[in-house]
């Protein structure tokens, strides 16, 4: 995927929260400024809680166009590793197509 940046695992962190509380903390102690989350967080999320920490927040939109998967008709709701197995090195000109939807900016 040409993606050149360290990893860290979040189980390596010493955190307290729970959901979007642990991913502010999470946020904190790495000094991120944006958090970019997948739709379904919604449903958890308190977009409040990132504005007062001042951490901005935005939610992928998944619209793939459609591409030939293994079995059966074309499933939007799949992970990104579904894109990565039937496309290989094309994947990325589905996934860099994609749109966000930002829930909070914060100002400079």
């Amino acid at each position: 995927m040409g993606i050149n940046t360290e990893f860290l695992n979040s189980k390596d962190l010493i955190t307290n929260g729970v959901k979007d509380d642990k991913l502010i903390e999470i946020c904190e102690l790495i000094n991120a400024t944006h958090y970019l989350s997948g739709p379904a967080a919604k449903d958890y999320i308190v977009l409040e809680k990132f504005e007062k920490s001042n951490i901005g927040l935005e939610y992928i939109v998944y619209e793939y166009k459609e591409y030939k998967q293994l079995h059966g008709d074309f499933n939007h709701y799949v992970s990104i590793f579904d894109v990565l197995f039937n496309c290989g090195p094309e994947s990325m000109s589905f996934i860099l197509n994609e749109k966000k939807e930002i829930a909070f900016a914060p100002s400079v």
